[in-house]
């Protein structure tokens, strides 16, 4: 018998969604080292952008660059930014996929199919910086029409593009139609992409909130004890690193299992198939 979805409320499926992803990762750990190489990329890249700053500013001829400069180096920033997220986003998207399709995939894998594909993760890269650097123009110079505009244009370009990466790494299109392929998979997901997103937003958070906290106790009760104070802050600053990264990949676990339904009519072994079903909205939805 076909599976049938669940009924139950948004947020409950969301919740059941995130604790499958989670038991996915747990499964396969390696697949934390791609959010984690991508921190550290985009650490090296911000450093990097920080210097390029610090070196312009004295051959402006103000005090500070003109907008064509800070422009510039805006554009620069969003490119090796969406160029980083969107490389290291793909070879997870490979494991994740492989391990849907009931194969072993290593680290390697994904990093083998990314290196293929990297000419096209720079093109779409290179969009995706121009109208971010457009968009804030546009928010910057325009008062709070421009805001207003920046905004929208800002969620409604991340809503179209919400599964370009998968697309973009296990489909063998060009990135105009990987586009329009993104949104029409978000077409067919939008429900539980938005309400998942969501919730995962604000439980992870509640973490960050925590970590904050426990930051704020320490430094208040280690003040005469500063070794041990370095040491608690160190520790908790480790914690939310590993929080941003499991965040990162259980995101990125969701997004394909929701594109490799919607796409192929394939579900992973991790979840329930009444679940994933129930988060498809379109009623041409491939059946399980």
């Amino acid at each position: 018998m076909d599976a049938q979805p669940k009924k139950m409320g948004k947020l409950r499926a969301s919740y059941l969604l995130a604790a499958e992803s989670f038991e996915f990762l747990r499964k396969d750990p390696e697949i934390m080292w791609f959010p984690v190489l991508a921190g550290l990329c985009h650490l090296v890249l911000f450093g990097t952008m920080i210097a390029i700053m610090l070196a312009i500013i004295p051959f402006s001829e103000s005090e500070a660059p003109n907008d064509f400069l800070l422009y510039g180096v805006l554009l620069v920033w969003y490119l090796g930014a969406a160029f980083v997220f969107t490389f290291f986003q793909g070879a997870l998207a490979t494991v994740v996929r492989k391990r849907i399709e009931g194969e072993n995939p290593t680290f390697s894998d994904g990093m083998r199919n990314a290196q293929g594909r990297i000419g096209k993760f720079f093109i779409w890269s290179l969009i995706a910086a121009t109208v971010g650097v457009v968009i804030q123009f546009i928010s910057d110079k325009f008062g709070w029409m421009g805001k207003l505009f920046g905004f929208a244009g800002s969620v409604a370009w991340g809503l179209l593009t919400f599964f370009i990466v998968p697309v973009l790494a296990l489909e063998d299109k060009s990135v105009r139609a990987s586009l329009g392929r993104s949104g029409s998979i978000f077409q067919q997901t939008w429900g539980e992409t938005l309400i998942m997103n969501f919730s995962l937003g604000l439980f992870f958070m509640m973490l960050y909130i925590l970590v904050i906290v426990l930051m704020g106790v320490t430094v208040f009760f280690g003040a005469n004890n500063v070794p041990l104070m370095i040491v608690g802050l160190t520790a908790l600053i480790l914690l939310m690193l590993i929080i941003a990264v499991v965040q990162s990949a259980l995101s990125a676990i969701f997004k394909v299992v929701l594109y490799e339904y919607a796409a192929n009519g394939k579900i992973a072994d991790s979840f329930t198939p009444e679940l994933i079903i129930g988060a498809l909205t379109k009623k041409e939805a491939p059946a399980a």
